[in-house]
């Protein structure tokens, strides 16, 4: 219905018995069924008597949020991902780092050529972003099993995607899980012939045509079945195989090549093509925390003497999906499930430094690895530092975070850097420029909303460098909108209270769950009670508080934003809560 019950007037008796006691009506809020009225403290503890009347609330009191003592300046703090049984192989690489300050793989394109990708089915990829997907076998564009498949012919290419886009929190989380994905379907597993590296080159040259910028291959050449001509002793140099041609091709434009070493170990002389391609990204494996070498690993050097693998990822049980069921999860073994690991690395980079060549990419990942002093034919140069790699390059930064707090947005960047970060500026497109409060790794400012949009940059300055953000220009940033990294949620950007005079930070989330809104008291304050008060400057409940109370249940409210002021002796404090 149009026309509801809240529609109706306030009822004119109670009108004009309020305008009897002195009180002036200035307002007439029928769908709240309220008044504001002017009188004095005296008509007003008059009015409190009325049997009609809920409450009366000043409205001048309760407009702002009270900081007569304790300041509450907005400090960021990103929790880190539920990794689940994931963690480990990601902690390897320092990857929950380059996660933590929102840097996970968004609009870096990544390409994967394998088995086939049920990635529909399961509930830990389903989300995922897939650009194109294109089966060479069938010439088709299903890269799921069809009828004419080995059961499990799509597997192998599933549990690799896994590995790199996976998202299923307390279970497995990817490296990239917000890239975007490009999917080729070029290996038959009922055997091993020469046109699955025609499909391999095939595919490759339509992913470059796509514009990816990372290609994963967990797939090698070097035997193949004995109907078919066998490449001679001495071709994997990485000139003479198809597939290690198309890859010095795709590396020429600007592609990121990462390859599997092989799990023909532990002989040397054991990498199979195209991991024999100087440009590309040769991946072998470790077995554990400690870098133990597993035999199956596949050694350098090449056919012509060159060093081989570049890198390692952890390559024995490693998380990943299972095609049992949709939301099944397994572990796997093999130099196959560590180049993901390493393609998802080299994906962070770009969306750190989209500037980056193939070339500066493999050299900051072997220049800060494990063995990157003594380099060997099993592991390279061992497991990369990814953060490391990074900082190395340049200062790190996050995309930009906004977050609208009524009349104001809070405007924030994430910093690292290999030193000490100096100061962090935005400019805006008139010249003028502002210094951002530093809770490191967070830089942050607050801008009033009086525009939709404000066109701003970021200058971060370390010991020795500095970086603008974005190069040249500035972004539009939306003051109405809330902006966040890619697979973030507003529950995980918490708010600190700092006492002026202690300077002890009390954690409190922004934003809770409606069906259980749990907030932690400030440290110190010790209340004696909360009121809780919507954006009207509306006093919605007053709750008590015992004197050993630590954390507070809020009501069931409507989804919306609040002011909770906590209520102490000698200090107040204010949090802005929006309950989603």
């Amino acid at each position: 219905s149009l026309v509801m019950f809240s529609d109706a007037p306030i009822y004119p008796p109670y009108l004009e018995d309020i305008e009897q006691t002195g009180a002036q009506v200035l307002l007439k809020i029928r769908w709240r069924n309220y008044v504001v009225v002017a009188c004095d403290s005296t008509t007003a503890e008059r009015l409190r008597s009325k049997p009609y009347v809920r409450a009366v609330q000043p409205t001048s009191a309760v407009m702002r949020p009270q900081t007569t003592v304790t300041e509450i300046p907005p400090t960021l703090r990103a929790e880190e991902y539920r990794y689940g049984d994931a963690a480990a192989q990601l902690r390897m690489l320092n990857i929950p780092e380059l996660h933590r300050i929102g840097l996970s793989g968004d609009n870096v394109l990544i390409g994967i050529i394998d088995t086939g990708f049920r990635w529909r089915s399961h509930q830990a990829l389903s989300s995922t972003t897939i650009v194109a997907e294109f089966d060479f076998i069938n010439n088709d564009t299903i890269t799921e099993n069809q009828a004419n498949d080995h059961p499990n012919q799509d597997s192998h290419g599933t549990v690799v995607m896994s590995v790199l886009a996976g998202w299923y929190p307390d279970s497995l989380i990817g490296v990239a899980p917000c890239a975007r994905y490009i999917l080729a379907k070029t290996e038959n597993i009922a055997s091993e012939r020469r046109i699955e590296e025609d499909a391999y080159a095939a595919a490759l040259e339509w992913m470059e045509a796509w514009g990816v910028d990372v290609v994963n291959t967990s797939l090698g050449y070097s035997r193949f079945d004995s109907t078919e001509t066998q490449y001679s002793d001495g071709s994997l140099d990485g000139t003479t195989t198809i597939v290690a041609n198309a890859v010095i091709e795709a590396t020429r434009r600007g592609v990121v090549c990462v390859v599997a070493a092989g799990n023909d170990g532990d002989a040397p002389g054991t990498i199979s093509s195209p991991g024999d391609v100087e440009s590309a990204i040769t991946v072998g494996a470790v077995a554990d925390t400690l870098l133990s070498i597993p035999r199956f690993t596949s050694r350098g050097p090449t056919a012509d003497g060159r060093l081989k693998p570049d890198v390692a990822a952890l390559g024995v049980n490693v998380r990943s999906t299972s095609n049992a069921s949709p939301t099944a999860f397994g572990y796997g073994s093999g130099t196959s499930l560590a180049t993901p690991l390493v393609a998802g690395s080299a994906a962070l980079l770009l969306q750190a430094f989209p500037e980056l060549r193939p070339a500066q990419i493999k050299s900051l990942l072997q220049l800060h690895a494990s063995h990157h002093t003594m380099p060997n034919t099993a592991v390279g140069y061992g497991v990369p530092d990814v953060l490391a790699s990074a900082t190395a390059w340049n200062i790190l930064c996050s995309p930009p975070i906004a977050l609208p707090r009524g009349d104001s947005t809070i405007v924030a960047l994430a910093v690292r850097s290999n030193t000490a970060i100096q100061s962090v500026e935005m400019l805006d497109d008139y010249g003028f420029s502002r210094r951002l409060i530093a809770a490191p790794p967070f830089y942050w400012t607050q801008l009033p909303a009086s525009t939709d949009t404000a066109r701003v940059a970021f200058v971060v300055f370390d010991e020795y460098r500095s970086r603008r953000i974005p190069p040249s220009g500035y972004l539009a940033l939306s003051l109405r909108d809330t902006t966040l990294p890619c697979r973030y949620h507003p529950e995980q950007i918490t708010l600190a209270t700092v006492d002026k005079h202690t300077e002890k930070h009390t954690a409190q989330p922004l934003a809770l769950p409606v069906e259980a809104p749990m907030l932690t008291i400030p440290q110190d304050l010790h209340p004696t009670h909360a009121r809780v008060y919507d954006m009207t400057g509306r006093l919605r409940v007053t709750i008590p508080l015992a004197d050993s109370a630590t954390t507070l249940l809020l009501p069931r409210l409507e989804g919306g934003a609040y002011f909770v002021v906590f209520s102490g002796t000698q200090s107040h404090v204010s949090l802005l809560v929006l309950l989603y």
